[in-house]
């Protein structure tokens, strides 16, 4: 005896034109057509659903505030003091824009303790060194206070990797009336 397992969902068809027996009023096409639709209709209505609940909740969340960055602190202008020589400011400077790859504009005698050269970057942005010591400090081996200024409204990295070249040229040359420029 071999048992056959009914199929799951029994569908019906009516032939063109005629009746059938089973299903006398013709019902059956009727709620298989309707529940076909009513299925699609809610398969495509489903994303549309899905994404307004989205929106709607992404956009009713909070977003605390960003944290600030670490270099946050750094200001413009940057300026550093360093103990060297008064003239040797200029050559120092030749070397360290050589590295920041920037060029002397014009050059600027403000009295006898301040210079300040204007500059030009690589990307043509403005920049600015100002150079300044104390009154009746001398010219060797004194304290000397760089500072600069790059780009419109300030950039604290670029301006680092301005002074720290020369601030370590100007440590080279102190006491010294000449010094091999070295790699770093």
């Amino acid at each position: 005896m071999q048992l056959i397992d009914p199929p799951a969902v029994q569908l019906t068809t009516t032939p063109p034109g005629g009746r059938n027996d089973s299903d006398p009023v013709g019902l059956i096409g009727f709620h298989v057509r309707v529940h076909y639709r009513r299925f699609t209709r809610a398969l495509l209505t489903l994303p549309f659903a899905a994404l307004a609940i989205a929106s709607i909740a992404a956009g009713c969340g909070s977003t605390p505030a960003p944290a600030p960055r670490a270099d946050a602190t750094a200001t413009s202008p940057t300026s550093i003091t360093v103990r060297g020589d008064w003239d040797d400011v200029g050559p120092a400077l030749e070397v360290a824009l050589s590295r920041a790859q920037m060029a002397i504009l014009t050059q600027t005698e403000n009295g006898p303790d301040r210079l300040r050269y204007d500059l030009l970057t690589i990307a043509s942005d403005p920049a600015t060194l100002t150079a300044t010591r104390a009154p009746g400090a001398g010219n060797d081996l004194i304290d000397i206070q760089l500072e600069a200024r790059v780009g419109h409204f300030g950039d604290p990295q670029r301006e680092l990797d301005l002074l720290t070249p020369l601030a370590a040229r100007l440590r080279q040359l102190a006491g010294k009336d000449f010094a091999p420029v070295t790699a770093d």
